[in-house]
């Protein structure tokens, strides 16, 4: 018994002694991974303070990343600390086998920080579950997944200093890497910054206050995707102080999920054949000189600066090109969407818009017929204005 003793209390000291090796190897294996990552052609500059890796739990500590990337721009990045779960024996295998695609349990930062040139961006904390992310290849855009996403107290200022802040956002997703079924979005304390027009032409605007904003505002919305057919159905609420509450619904169906790379005109053609089956907008807004303003300052920021009065003379116009249109198909119901309008830039209050066309049309129709008459798209589009 004392020999059978002595022979066990051997072995569990060898197999202690050698977990011992293989923890303190995977401790050193994956400092040199980072390292290594750190040195990779067209990072400018990368370091890390203290690494903490145990190969039983999974769990990655580094105590302070940074790292400046020159391609495609300069950028750089910051973390104190950076954490992960889930970074076990699977996920080492797949770092030495080349993998281009990667999952962890979890992502935990604190401090994190980017800047590229003068726009810099600031997170005090991020938590993210279940991440998932496949950097692609020539022909794919990358793809992100995870199950949950908090947010808190960032910052952002874009490259002409303006600053937009943001307190709290949670997002979830429902599927799977590349299969995502659902999303959701709760933000709160979206504060946007203020926007600052110059004159506007023809005639000088009755308010000389011509910048309006910082606005703050609480946004929520859910989504579901359907592979079967490709539907996406979607709804998107904000509310900002001043009774300002807008709405978004829509649903799309032939949506892609992939894009055979990020220009604009290989998404237009990708877009094309998605159908339009139906959407509303609604915005209420119980400040009407605040609205007035807003509609400036959006018009504006779209390049198209106009005054409320031109805006109201424009309806005008219109409805009386489309009283003297022949095709009385779709013209009643367009005059009331025009005197609908009309009521909401003089008076305010609420104004919804519908589109619920007959047949569902696709982006690529709708582009074909962009140059047709009022009156035909629509009819085309089941437009609705109330």
């Amino acid at each position: 018994m004392r020999k059978l003793a002595i022979a066990a209390a051997a072995a569990v000291a060898f197999v202690a002694a050698a977990a011992g090796v293989v923890l303190l190897t995977a401790q050193f294996w994956m400092v040199r991974w980072l390292d290594s990552v750190l040195s990779q052609p067209g990072v400018a500059e990368g370091r890390h303070g203290a690494v903490r890796y145990s190969l039983w739990t999974g769990h990655l500590a580094i105590n302070d990343l940074a790292v400046t990337v020159i391609a495609p721009v300069p950028q750089s990045y910051r973390a104190a600390p950076l954490e992960a779960d889930g970074v076990g024996a699977r996920f080492l295998v797949d770092l030495a086998r080349g993998k281009t695609a990667w999952q962890v349990d979890a992502l935990r930062g604190r401090q994190l920080t980017a800047e590229s040139g003068p726009a810099h961006a600031a997170i005090a904390a991020l938590e993210i579950d279940g991440p998932a992310y496949d950097a692609g290849d020539a022909t794919e855009l990358p793809i992100l997944f995870f199950r949950r996403l908090h947010l808190s107290e960032a910052a952002i200022v874009d490259r002409k200093g303006a600053e937009g802040r943001l307190a709290d956002a949670r997002l979830t997703m429902d599927g799977a890497l590349g299969q995502m079924t659902a999303w959701s979005a709760e933000i709160t304390g979206l504060t946007l910054p203020a926007v600052t027009w110059g004159p506007l032409p023809a005639a000088a605007s009755s308010r000389q206050d011509r910048t309006l904003g910082p606005i703050r505002i609480d946004l929520d919305g859910t989504a579901t995707f359907a592979a079967t057919d490709n539907r996406l159905a979607a709804e998107v609420s904000g509310r900002a102080p001043g009774g300002r509450d807008l709405s978004l619904s829509l649903r799309l169906s032939g949506v892609p999920t992939t894009l055979v790379a990020p220009q604009w005109t290989f998404l237009a053609l990708a877009l094309a054949p998605t159908r339009i089956e139906r959407l509303e907008a609604r915005y209420a807004d119980g400040d009407w000189l605040e609205t007035e303003r807003t509609l400036e300052a959006v018009a504006a920021s779209l390049g198209i600066p106009i005054r409320h009065d031109d805006a109201i003379a424009a309806v005008e116009d219109q409805r009386t090109k489309i009283a003297e249109d022949a095709q009385a198909s779709a013209k009643d119901q367009l005059l009331a969407s025009l005197d609908a309008l009309e009521r909401f830039l003089r008076q305010g209050g609420a104004l919804t818009l519908t589109l619920a066309p007959p047949r569902p049309v696709t982006f690529g129709e709708l582009a074909l017929q962009r140059h047709r008459s009022a009156v035909v798209l629509a009819e085309l589009l089941g437009l609705r204005i109330r």
